[in-house]
């Protein structure tokens, strides 16, 4: 697989800037919910009050429905909106979406620290199953029985509409899922295409015959419980296709290319890339430059870079944290770790090297035990792997010492018995 970036000259640079409220967002769960054209329909038919029984049904069946679905919403006094830009501050933003985890919880942090994904943009129509930010609204506390009579009364006529007009945009818990998962399934596949691991890739592309006995290119879906992609079905590519001819037999890295282009480009359909001219330098030049719909199209954006060869990301060995390294030498071929991450492995390496000589100068460990964890600490790249080495000399039993030769204990010399007096003549 060729390494060589593209020149990145040869396309326009991207600008973005987006924004989220400085009081951040919560989860509303007394709400309801409906997309632009419902609600305009809605408050078109309660401006003009001309309402018949299938109007009051549907508007009683959504507040009594409607309830209970959490929406990202901001807070009611959002205060000053503060800019942000995720292509220059945050150039793997796409890998922190794709890695996250899709609970409530999750969702509302990342939207409190990036923003909402798709905002209130209205300057272009997107297509019609691309997910958009919804009208979100309280209804009053009405009955069925006073929305069902033959003439809505003025005063309830004014507490609906009172609760149209206050709506704000929302955005469903459950679209964010549904985007976290396909950004999940176009970031995996692109991390095995990149680093050519066809063991993982043979998993989910498979080379298979159909019913009528022809070769097909067949993709197992893995997170996105929705095709996600344009025109695309499970099979990728059939033997009647002039394309498939091109493919060696067995090769998984060609099919994988194709199905990451055709996702992100189906993707980048929904929510799109355009390219504007942009006033610089007092006005005095135009330049072109990339400017993405929304934040969501913005992370694909990232995506497309990365597939395309123009940015490049490696993950740190020691901390696991993934990091850019575009702009390092040579692509950051080289590069394995952050300086800090290195500099605290050698660190903690130097303290427990130290530790391991004390412990053999007081006796708690031998000579050959100091030797083994010296050498483990010497090959440790990780944390994980000095802390084993950490481990392995606390859990060292002291050495036994030698035991002491037993001398037999020496029998006081007899004296000689004294001569009796008398005795000898």
């Amino acid at each position: 697989m060729v390494d060589t970036p593209k020149a990145i000259y040869d396309l326009p640079r991207a600008r973005f800037t987006w924004y989220r409220p400085d009081t951040g967002y919560y989860l509303e769960r007394q709400a309801i919910s409906m997309a632009e054209d419902d609600y305009s329909n809605l408050r078109w038919e309660c401006i003009q009050r001309d309402a018949d029984e299938t109007f009051a049904e549907q508007l009683w069946q959504r507040a009594k429905g409607g309830y209970g679905e959490p929406l990202l919403v901001p807070m009611p006094s959002p205060g000053r909106m503060i800019p942000t830009n995720p292509l220059e501050d945050d150039p793997l933003l796409f890998q922190e979406f794709a890695d996250l985890n899709p609970t409530e919880e999750a969702i509302l942090e990342f939207a409190n620290k990036h923003g909402a994904l798709y905002g209130q943009n209205k300057w272009l129509e997107l297509p019609q199953n691309s997910l958009t930010a919804v009208r979100v609204f309280k209804m009053p506390q009405l009955s069925r029985k006073q929305l069902m009579e033959p003439e809505i009364s003025d005063d309830v006529w004014e507490s609906i509409h009172q609760g149209i007009e206050s709506s704000i945009f929302g955005e469903p818990c459950w679209y964010w899922q549904q985007e976290i998962a396909a950004m999940l399934e176009a970031v995996e596949l692109f991390r095995w295409w990149e680093n050519e691991d066809t063991d993982s890739l043979k998993n989910f592309i498979v080379w298979d015959r159909n019913r009528r006995g022809n070769q097909v290119i067949r993709y197992v879906r893995r997170h996105s419980p929705v095709i996600r992609f344009a025109g695309m079905e499970d099979t990728i590519l059939s033997e009647d296709d002039e394309l498939f001819r091109s493919i060696p037999t067995g090769d998984v890295l060609t099919p994988a290319l194709m199905i990451l282009t055709y996702s992100i480009n189906a993707e980048l359909q929904n929510y799109p890339v355009l390219t504007k001219l942009i006033l610089e330098d007092n006005c005095s030049k135009a330049e072109p430059y990339l400017v993405p719909y929304n934040l969501l199209s913005a992370m694909w954006l990232q995506l497309s870079q990365h597939v395309a060869r123009e940015k490049r990301s490696k993950k740190c060995r020691i901390c696991g944290d993934w990091e850019d390294v575009t702009n390092k030498r040579q692509m950051g071929k080289g590069w394995e770790r952050h300086n800090k991450c290195a500099a605290n492995v050698r660190a903690r390496r130097s303290n427990i090297n130290r530790k391991v000589t004390e412990a053999q100068r007081t006796g708690k460990i031998d000579e050959a035990k100091a030797r083994e964890i010296k050498r483990e600490l010497s090959e440790a790249k990780t944390y994980l792997a000095l802390t084993a080495a950490s481990e392995k000399l606390k859990s060292s039993p002291r050495p036994k010492k030698p035991a002491a030769k037993k001398q037999a204990a020496k029998k006081p010399a007899k004296k000689p018995a004294a001569k009796k007096k008398g005795s000898a003549k």
